[in-house]
């Protein structure tokens, strides 16, 4: 189940819940004790800060014989599984925050247990040996953590209304109910988004099958391969339409922020520790962000097929884990950019003008970097132009920052699928509408005795910037996971 607690931080209707919690809701919030040892204490005043986010599969709230029947009871299931978890990282300085979602079938060694899938760690021991779990295997200090549980995920859907979700294809999900009998844009209540969000064995259309019998899986239907791999995609795509839509209906609605609010606080857990102005903080945190720009990825993983367990693979998830052990005030320091000639660069424009691309191609090209190649994107809706450098390339990411005169961002990919053909470089540009105003290096007459990529005092251009941050880099079967048209924005609701 997708963490409800997510779905309100990353929506700017958290504002309004935080002025809930401030009338006394905080105390609604149910509390869970940990041992103080097992929480990390907190740094410095501004410092990075990791919270746990769990969404537990318990059936502690089942109380009446339709629930039982739509989610099993509490016997059937006993003290449950974590059957989503997420890591918040927050970083106030910078006013960001970054969501990483943890397969809950990884494998890792469990204390007194052996080895065992990360989400049995919260069967045999809770929130406690789950957080001790992340600390010995990642090596990831935990300052505060939360849950929530089936009911309150559909409570929040159900407070808000209903939420735009793209079907590519028919789908269906024998085990959690999950019927959608044809593609296209769907609104989902609160039942049927848990159908969606708890999908595992996803299923869609065999080949040729133009009218699936839903009551036919194994003849009509065939399943997503990558089973949690392809949920958490779903799932991350669920929060980000879910956050819009709470933001869109409930700003100018107290009714709809109330019961969102509602349905937040008495479906909440939270440790013993955390305290209403650390919560304030952590919704602070998301105030203002755009759902569509919240940073959200999945910790790389390999195996889990034909007999293989699933295990972390290295040295690609080494980047996500450093980022969140990292809990430092972050430090401003810019590199010592490389030479243009070491650099190979993607160009796609985003900003709707044709030959663009091709243009700003060209006059890289001419400066003394490598092509990758260049596309347009199938929107023009990008404002800002961006810089994406791959992991471990900040010199060369700030090489073509400094060019074109943009902040530049680490990303897991750097390479763009385009009608049929892969561009694959150092450096991802997209061209955004803001392209013209830019004053880097382009925009200055070229010299060709010029031997570094340095003003000509020594400086760098004013608006040039280099931020590290994560996104995921996996080649999808837009077939079970919807994406956006140009595959490089994030999908938020319907295209």
């Amino acid at each position: 189940m997708v963490a409800l607690v997510v779905a309100t931080v990353i929506s700017s209707a958290a504002v309004i819940v935080a002025n809930v919690v401030e009338n006394q809701k905080f105390n609604d919030i149910k509390t869970v004790t940990i041992p103080r040892n097992v929480l990390s204490p907190r740094g410095k005043p501004g410092a990075p800060a990791n919270y746990l986010i769990i969404g537990s599969d318990s059936r502690d709230f089942v109380d009446t014989p339709a629930q039982a029947k739509a989610f099993g009871s509490a016997k059937d299931v006993g003290i449950g599984r974590s059957d989503v978890m997420m890591i918040v990282h927050t970083e106030p300085e910078l006013g960001t925050a970054f969501v990483v979602s943890f397969p809950r079938d990884t494998e890792v060694d469990i204390q007194g247990h052996g080895r065992d899938k990360l989400n049995a760690a919260f069967a045999y021991g809770g929130p406690a040996l789950t957080i001790k779990t992340f600390r010995k295997d990642f090596g990831i200090p935990i300052q505060h953590f939360l849950a929530v549980n089936f009911e309150g995920f559909r409570k929040i859907v159900d407070a808000i209304g209903h939420v735009k979700i793209y079907f590519p294809t028919p789908a269906r999900d024998v085990f959690t109910g999950l019927y959608q009998p044809t593609r296209g844009c769907v609104s989902l209540d609160g039942e049927r988004a848990l159908q969606y969000a708890r999908s595992r064995h996803y299923l869609i259309p065999r080949e040729g099958v133009s009218n699936p019998d839903p009551n036919r899986p194994n003849e009509d239907w065939i399943e997503d391969p990558r089973s949690d791999l392809d949920r958490i995609l779903r799932q991350q795509y669920f929060l980000r339409s879910l956050g819009e839509t709470a933001l869109n209906r409930s700003a100018g609605n107290p009714l709809t922020a109330l019961a969102l609010a509602n349905a937040v606080t008495k479906s909440m857990s939270k440790d013993q520790t955390l305290t209403k102005k650390e919560l304030e903080a952590l919704v602070r945190t998301f105030r203002g962000l755009d759902p569509a720009t919240v940073e959200m990825t999945t910790l790389p993983v390999e195996g889990g097929t034909n007999g293989r367990p699933l295990v972390a693979q290295y040295p690609e998830a080494q980047s996500v884990l450093d980022r969140l052990k990292n809990l430092e005030p972050p430090k401003f320091v810019l590199p010592e950019a490389a030479k243009p000639s070491t650099v190979k660069v993607v160009i796609v424009d985003g900003s709707g003008v044709a030959g663009r691309a091709a243009q700003v191609e060209r006059d890289l090209v001419a400066r003394g970097f490598r092509s990758g190649g260049w596309a347009d994107a199938s929107g023009s809706d990008f404002a800002k132009t961006q810089v994406r450098y791959a992991t471990g390339q900040g010199k060369k990411g700030l090489a073509v920052a400094e060019y074109l005169g943009s902040g530049a961002v680490e990303v897991v990919s750097t390479s763009v699928q385009e009608q049929g053909r892969i561009l694959r470089g150092d450096v991802l540009v997209i061209l955004g509408r803001d392209y013209p105003s830019l004053r880097g290096l382009l925009a200055q007459p070229d010299s060709s005795t010029s031997t570094s990529t340095s003003t000509p005092n020594g400086s760098r251009p004013s608006n040039t910037s280099l931020t590290t941050t994560t996104t995921s880099g996996v080649t999808l079967d837009t077939r079970y996971v919807p994406v956006s048209r140009d595959s490089i924005t994030p999908l938020v609701g319907c295209p």
